[in-house]
């Protein structure tokens, strides 16, 4: 078969290519729910395909990397002793809201660890001799992940089945090249936890800031060095004014043909948007329009409750509420309604479901400093937040830089 782009020096031969029925067997799995599971004591470790999509890299070391407990209380005898997992197993996530599904992880050092494989996965154990590593890393490169979303279906949420995924191939070099290939990428994984970590105790440190500045426990002075006046509480209703949108409809193809970005709930945090929508579209639906500056809220979708100043200007949904205070300070209204955001989302979203609405949040009451001090607060943080996302911009282009080693060192 045909070799890749980026090779190592001294590495000629073909690749192979085989059927993942021949390559790899499928393991059983259980189907605990995260209310099964804890961060802190048992007996058994759980991989649960959220994380996987979320939180775990294409290998996983489960000596040290996080990985939930089982219950003590959770019937796990019916668990077969060929189930759990060992270094070498590949473990996928067979769901997903998108084209992230498909997302593998391989763990690693896993000796003297009992380890299973949880909801929505499939576990899979090589057949053949691998390099540490090899896999985890091929079954999340270009080359794999478009087998996967040509078996992908649904529409909300995708899936994959087990009898589709025997049928995709797997494509390895020898095992020196694999080796090559694994520590490579390796030590560019730990960069990019390096890179995390920095952004992680970046914003550990902003939250603690946060804490104590809402606390009032951090006062600013005025330009004198004097005090500002008492902070007073305040009912958003009667400081702002807000608004949220709708959506064109969708079988009117021509109100999607236009300049206007139209954003959703999971876009508030972008600067470019998937759909756009025209003057038309605008006209004859309830969509309003936003100004770049204004602050947008997440009354519903996987991201409720978060909130960003827009980036740029568009059209809302009716998930997405926009903010504009009468006389307040956006960036200060922003840092609440983010700082409380668990709060808000805990106490008006019962278990989890449901939706926020544009009453609920006008009747929440903030404290509010008077808006010289509401301004200082902005400043300094806003400083702050200009690290982080330099940081993060930092993080994006190394993983930019690892899709792009993973597309072109993999056929």
């Amino acid at each position: 078969m045909a070799v890749p782009k980026l090779r190592f020096k001294g590495f000629i031969s073909d690749w192979d290519s085989r059927k993942f029925s021949d390559t790899l067997s499928f393991l059983g799995t259980n189907s605990f729910s995260r209310d099964n599971m804890n961060l802190v004591s048992g007996s058994v470790k759980n991989i649960h395909y959220g994380d996987i999509l979320v939180i775990y890299g294409n290998v996983l070391d489960t000596s040290c990397e996080q990985i939930p407990f089982v219950n003590e209380d959770v019937n796990i005898s019916k668990i077969k002793e060929k189930d759990y997992l060992l270094s070498g197993d590949v473990i996928i996530a067979d769901t997903a809201e998108d084209y992230t599904v498909g997302k593998a992880t391989e763990i690693i050092n896993s000796k003297g660890i009992k380890i299973i494989a949880g909801l929505h996965t499939q576990a899979c154990r090589p057949k053949r001799k691998f390099a540490v590593g090899y896999l985890g890393n091929f079954v999340n490169s270009l080359a794999f992940r478009k087998q996967i979303r040509r078996i992908a279906q649904g529409t909300k949420v995708l899936s994959i089945i087990k009898k589709y995924i025997e049928d995709t191939e797997i494509h390895f070099p020898i095992e020196k090249e694999q080796q090559k290939i694994s520590d490579f990428l390796t030590t560019f994984d730990k960069r990019i936890i390096a890179q995390k970590n920095i952004v992680a105790d970046l914003e550990e440190t902003k939250k603690g800031l946060l804490q104590k500045i809402f606390s009032q426990e951090i006062r600013f002075k005025d330009d004198n060095g004097q005090d500002y006046p008492k902070w007073e509480k305040n009912l958003l209703a009667d400081i702002i004014v807000c608004f949220s949108g709708g959506t064109p409809k969708s079988d009117e193809k021509d109100y999607y043909v236009g300049n206007i970005p139209f954003i959703r709930s999971g876009e508030i945090h972008k600067e470019n948007t998937e759909l756009h929508i025209s003057e038309d579209g605008l006209a004859n639906s309830s969509a309003k329009m936003v100004k770049k500056g204004d602050l947008l809220y997440a009354l519903y979708g996987a991201n409720s409750g978060e909130c960003d100043i827009s980036k740029i200007s568009g059209a809302i949904n009716q998930a997405v509420l926009c903010i504009r205070p009468i006389k307040d300070d956006v960036y200060y209204i922003f840092l609440w309604l983010s700082y409380f955001r668990k709060y808000i989302v805990s106490t008006f979203l019962q278990g989890g479901q449901g939706n926020l609405s544009a009453t609920t949040i006008k009747r929440l009451s903030v404290m509010l400093p008077c808006i010289e001090e509401q301004r200082k607060i902005a400043d300094f943080l806003s400083t702050f937040d200009k690290k982080i996302t330099a940081e993060k911009q930092v993080l994006s282009d190394l993983q930019e830089m690892k899709k792009g080693l993973l597309q072109q060192m993999f056929v």
